[in-house]
């Protein structure tokens, strides 16, 4: 059995993670999407110093198509303006 995060990793799972998430969201454009649409926040959390990731999607067909789109836009940012290795 692994050993239980530290205190400071578990504040970076609960906080840091949700902002990365949201700073992807800018990166990549989508002002007009808002992921609490589709699923519900927090996605990653901590229990007895162990991190779970966790989702509990909120979907419907009429999501599909915007998702798609998104998904589309993500791929196009990402290999206009990602970096070239």
């Amino acid at each position: 059995m692994p050993k239980s995060l530290s205190p400071l990793f578990e504040l970076y799972v609960r906080e840091g993670l949700e902002l990365s998430i949201d700073a992807m969201m800018a990166f990549f454009r989508w002002i007009c999407f808002r992921l609490e649409d589709f699923a519900d926040r927090p996605f990653f959390t901590t229990i007895s110093g162990y991190a779970y990731s966790r989702a509990n999607y909120k979907l419907n067909w009429s999501a599909i198509p915007v998702i798609l789109r998104l998904t589309f836009d993500e791929f196009r940012i990402l290999f206009r303006e990602g970096p070239a290795y």
